[in-house]
């Protein structure tokens, strides 16, 4: 389906500007604005690593590696993190067909997943540091 041109354009409107797709269509240049967000994002993978990398070992360094359950937790969370994160750069393509658009798209959809997945992370951990539920109940002694 070809990109649809816009009828309320007025005659000296730039012809060069590439046009928004409709939903559904696969116009030309969506391959090079995947290519482009996809790339993106990549450069941004190694920060989003770099904060929970450092969050897994600051907060549980040395039994990460003593106990072989915390150790399969952190790669399971490892696996689960990056796939979690091949959701921004599908919201970041996905989006503008909503109607939202901005140069901080990405840097908001970026903040805000990143800030989800170490709240996520820290609590896996403290839940395997500190398996017992807190009660807020005192015991008396007869």
């Amino acid at each position: 389906m070809p990109v649809k041109e816009n009828p309320y354009d007025s005659p000296d409107s730039p012809k060069g500007i590439a046009k928004v797709a409709e939903p559904g269509s696969s116009p030309v240049e969506f391959p090079k604005i995947a290519r482009e967000v996809f790339w993106a994002w990549g450069k941004l993978r190694v920060t989003y690593l770099v904060c929970l990398v450092s969050l897994t070992l600051l907060m549980d360094f040395p039994e990460i590696f003593s106990d072989g359950q915390l150790f399969y937790l952190v790669v399971e969370g490892a696996v689960v993190a990056n796939l979690a994160f091949f959701a921004g750069p599908l919201l970041e393509i996905s989006l503008p067909w909503c109607g939202y658009r901005g140069a901080f798209l990405r840097w908001i959809i970026f903040l805000s997943g990143t800030v989800l997945e170490v709240f996520l992370a820290a609590f896996a951990l403290l839940m395997e540091v500190f398996p017992q539920p807190l009660s807020l109940e005192t015991s008396v002694a007869d």
